[in-house]
């Protein structure tokens, strides 16, 4: 069996993992565990999936803040190559960090905000290519507003359509990790149109990302709106083949 520790820096790209993970992978091939740091102690949150004879075990973490991702990471990753196959980190661009280096999306503040985190971690550990680090541009609220068929399931009036009227920009032609440097707050007015409020919390996460499957998310890989999630979305694609085909 497989195992694969994947790091995340909130909740919201936990569920997403959890979620994609069960439409990329057969059922029978896939276990999972979910787990929430507080300080320096594991809470487990929903939901495990435990099949007989899984090829593949994933044990998605959530250290709940993306400051902490990368230094978790770079105090414990000899520990981590030991334990696990494969350990995958995921976190925002948009960060304390980045905006150090550039209050607008720039090309080279991306690249030198990703290349000087990676060395952090890669530095510490003899095997670096067991270690895969991956970056929503600009934050993983991006991903969401590149996949615009997840409106209308969550509203009927939230159309492509309605949308650019009233808050001007199509989302079938812009790719938002180009257009918006803090794209939470486009997928905040969205929501307000049709009076929902978006606060990042549990529910608000499950409620959007309940209406995903797997030809939405074919369709964003093959349009190529969003390169990072074309990324993160390869790599859960390639673990999938090695592992159970």
């Amino acid at each position: 069996m497989i195992r694969i520790a994947l790091f995340t820096e909130g909740q919201s790209e936990l569920i997403f993992s959890r979620i994609l993970l069960q439409l990329v992978f057969d059922p029978s091939c896939l276990s999972y565990q979910c787990i929430k740091l507080i300080g320096n102690k594991s809470q487990e949150v929903p939901y495990p999936c435990s099949p007989p004879n899984p090829k593949c075990h994933f044990q998605i973490v959530n250290v709940q803040g993306d400051g902490r991702l990368i230094s978790y990471l770079s105090e414990r990753i000899d520990t981590l190559v030991e334990k696990f196959d494969l350990i995958i980190g995921l976190r925002d661009i948009f960060s304390d960090e980045y905006e150090i280096l550039s209050n607008v999306i720039s090309p080279d503040a991306i690249n030198n905000l990703i290349n000087n985190q990676k060395l952090l971690v890669l530095k510490k550990t003899d095997k670096p290519h067991r270690v895969k680090l991956h970056y929503a541009i600009m934050e993983f609220e991006a991903w969401i507003l590149s996949m615009p068929r997840l409106f209308s399931g969550i509203h009927n009036e939230l159309t492509v359509e309605y949308i650019d009227e009233h808050l001007g920009f199509d989302l079938n032609t812009i790719s938002p990790q180009s257009e918006f440097c803090h794209p939470a707050n486009q997928l905040t007015n969205i929501l307000e149109l049709v009076n929902i409020n978006y606060k990042k919390s549990w529910h608000d996460i499950e409620s959007i990302l309940c209406h995903l499957n797997q030809d939405i998310l074919e369709q964003l890989f093959n349009e190529w709106k969003s390169s990072s999630f074309n990324s993160f979305y390869s790599e859960i694609e390639n673990i999938k083949n090695a592992s159970c085909n």
